[in-house]
């Protein structure tokens, strides 16, 4: 729409020079906008960069089923390789000594290292196809006391895996020269100079020598002169053997001798791979860093048994394809204040190094660099291993365990307090706290092409956050009434404080957890607090009124005891229940009643009745209770309030109380008898009938009569005389009369 529109306006202009004009600027207009188009489709189209790829890389933590976690940080050498590209020249030098005769697996070390050559053999020629079947050649150098080519049909090099295979499998040691030295040495000058011939000999692909030995070099060429003949003017000096008197210098001699040649293999642009199989190679390594005047990284490989010696050669399989390798790697973890590098007893962690490999099976790295711990940081620098292992897994190991930091945090975070930002809230409601601040890996990614570096690029890739699953315990705060109705407490507000006993070396420290609890009606007198585990020692979780109910006794259930999460006990969800009853007081009234003779001696009386009135001294609270032979009556269960007490039978010849007694009984357990408050001796609480309290009744003897001191019984004796007179006159009187009426 845009161009049309202006040629249009061109087409109308009004002489040839303004539309020369017009065209000269619609020309200039276009490629404007020809140039800006293509750069916004440059822009917008075209596929940015991509950040440098990381190396495989996990960390986890694993519970070790005592409190204590697993921390693995891992890294793996992954290689991408594609065949395409490869194009190579693969000289394998195999030694064929008589030591090579010695079992392996149960088989002979010849035997498996044949075998594993083969492996080589399919895997690198298998990049040979019909439209370019020389993409890989393979030349054989075999040696013992001495080293020779084989021969492929007239060629040093053959592009046929049968055919290497073949002349591998023909590979005998020299046993009818076991005996017969020279023969069955090990010659390594002789080894590496033939392989450089070879190597000389090969077209303009990358060419690489592999080495494979079971035995440091006993032998080393020489001239005629104090020298074995062999062959075809060839002289060799040495014993033969790798032990004995002596060994180390005749080895030592032999070393040196073949140190040259291998640097000259690499000076000449080959590259040197170096594999130990099975036997005595401690020179070996040395040869390789030698010939490359560099630490031997993945250029030597010491293999033990078969599987390693299969891995040996993948690595130098992988080496010689197209790859992606990672080297200078560098793993940095910050932990958290959460957690702790030590075990669940609190020893310091160890550290512990293993390799698995693409199968999964998991060797012990002995030798593996060491990782530090340096304040909250761990390191773990790899860059001394050179390039990681293709399908190598590296893991670090170590022990951490959750610090009472943690422990405390998940518990108010459970409890509804605010989580520290450490602190995860799990799906099914649990918590876990996170590890580590940061974790990373450094590491610089390597591109080669038949084993020649052609990029290099550094990069830095961040771990994931794993958590570890902290346990906590909850405590039921349980609120129960006895000895009233539930109306009678309806209102009531009740406030307790949760407390933590740890006990440590035999020292108790307590002290609150938490703030205050509320219970009532509306919760149910229930209520439920989350507690953490405790590292110091064993913790006794309690719990206490701080709001006593007047008119209530209070009681506790035995404390909740929960060992120290370092024992392995608090492993995971513990519930208890503390219980706290509040028993509504009630009193036992004991009258104790006596009777007092005129010198005041009392005794215990008994078949004295009372009765318990309601302050309205007509309402019978509790029925007449006589006294027993110990001159007390029991009236139970009496509530705080006010009482009539009243003597309601007297034993003969004693007095009766006169008045009634006034008992008050208020909500705080304040007594009182007439206004006069109990004496401190006369109450009390018995563990097994609760609160009561005694009162003292005393009655007088009627036998006993006013003292000397008035008018004495004089008086009284007259008066009765006179009367037992009178009535002796009146009776005689009656039946004389009687008798008169009778006597008519």
């Amino acid at each position: 729409m845009f161009l049309a529109i202006n040629i249009d306006h061109l087409l109308i202009g009004d002489s040839m020079v303004r539309l020369r004009q017009k065209k000269t600027s619609f020309l200039r207009a276009l490629a404007i906008f020809a140039i800006a188009f293509i750069g916004y489709f440059c822009v917008v189209f075209s596929t940015p960069a991509l950040a440098v790829e990381p190396p495989a890389h996990t960390k986890t933590l694993t519970p070790n089923g005592d409190g204590s976690y697993k921390l693995s940080l891992t890294v793996t050498g992954k290689s991408e390789s594609s065949v395409e590209r490869t194009r190579a020249n693969v000289v394998v030098v195999f030694d064929k000594s008589n030591s090579m005769d010695l079992r392996s697996d149960g088989r002979s070390r010849l035997a498996v290292a044949q075998e594993a050559v083969n492996a080589l053999t399919d895997e690198l020629m298998s990049v040979n196809s019909s439209d370019d079947p020389n993409r890989i050649q393979m030349s054989l150098v075999t040696f013992d006391s001495t080293a020779n080519k084989v021969s492929f049909g007239g060629s040093n090099w053959t592009s046929d895996s049968s055919n290497f295979k073949s002349k591998i499998n023909s590979i005998v040691t020299p046993l009818s020269q076991r005996y017969n030295m020279p023969y069955g040495g090990t010659n390594w000058e002789d080894a590496m100079k033939v392989a450089l011939e070879v190597a000389q000999s090969a077209d303009s692909d990358p060419t690489y020598v592999i080495f494979v030995s079971d035995g440091n070099p006993t032998f080393y060429n020489g001239t005629s002169t104090n020298y074995t003949y062999i062959a075809s003017s060839r002289y060799i000096l040495g014993t033969g053997y790798d032990y004995g008197t002596g060994s180390e210098t005749n080895i030592s001699n032999s070393y040196n001798a073949a140190t040259d040649d291998a640097r000259a293999v690499v000076d000449q642009g080959n590259k040197l791979y170096a594999v130990g199989a099975f036997g005595n190679v401690t020179r070996m390594q040395s040869l390789v860093e030698y010939a490359y005047d560099a630490p031997a990284g993945n250029y030597y490989h010491s293999a033990t048994d078969k599987d390693a010696l299969n891995r040996a050669f993948a690595a130098i399989v992988a080496d010689i394809k197209k790859q992606t390798y990672y080297t200078n790697v560098s793993i940095k973890d910050g932990l958290t204040d959460m957690v702790s590098p030590v075990d669940i007893n609190g020893n310091p962690t160890t550290f512990t190094y293993t390799k698995t490999d693409k199968d999964g099976v998991v060797t012990e790295w002995t030798g593996a660099p060491e990782a530090t711990i340096t304040g909250d940081t761990v390191d773990w620098d790899l860059s001394s291993v050179g390039q990681l292992e293709p399908d190598v897994t590296y893991t670090v190991s170590f022990t951490v365990t959750p610090t009472q930091k943690a422990l405390d945090s998940v518990a108010d975070a459970a409890n509804g307090k605010e989580k520290d930002q450490n602190v995860v809230e799990n799906p099914d409601g649990s918590y876990s706290v996170y590890s580590n601040t940061t974790a990373s890996v450094d590491f610089t990614q390597q591109k080669t092409v038949n084993g020649t570096v052609v990029s290099e690029e550094n990069g830095n890739s961040p771990y994931e956050r794993p958590t570890l699953k902290v346990p906590v315990s909850k405590i039921t705060i349980e609120k129960k009434w006895v000895g009233d109705e539930p109306a009678d407490h309806a209102d009531k507000v009740v406030t307790v404080q949760v407390k933590k006993t740890v006990t440590v070396n035999g020292n108790p420290n307590e002290e609150d957890y938490g703030d205050p609890i509320t219970l009532d009606a509306s919760n149910n007198w229930k209520k439920s607090v989350i507690v953490p585990g405790n590292l110091a020692g064993d913790a006794t979780w309690s719990v206490a009124e701080i709001s006593a109910i007047q008119g209530y006794d209070t009681s506790y259930s035995a404390p909740i005891v929960y060992s120290s999460y370092r024992s392995g006990n608090l492993t995971g969800s513990v519930d208890g229940v503390n219980t706290i009853t509040n028993t509504f007081r009630t009193y036992d009234l004991v009258i104790y009643k006596t009777a007092s003779n005129d010198s005041n001696v009392k005794t215990p009386l008994s078949g004295a009745e009372f009765t318990v009135f309601a302050a309205d001294g007509e309402t019978v609270v509790s029925a007449a209770t006589a006294t027993g032979s110990n001159g007390k009556a029991t009236f139970s269960n009496l509530k705080p309030g006010t009482y009539i007490i009243r003597e309601t039978k007297v034993p003969s010849g004693h007095q009766k109380l006169g008045n009634d007694l006034t008992l008050v009984v208020d909500i705080s357990g304040n007594i009182t008898l007439d206004g006069r408050a109990i004496s401190a001796d006369h109450q009390g609480v018995d563990p097994a009938n609760g609160h009561w309290f005694q009162i003292d009744v005393d009655n007088h003897v009627l036998s006993v009569l006013p003292s000397t001191d008035g008018m004495g019984i004089t008086p009284f004796i007259s008066v009765g005389a006179v009367l037992l007179l009178l009535a002796s006159i009146c009776a005689a009187l009656y039946f004389y009369k009687k008798s008169a009426i009778a006597s008519r």
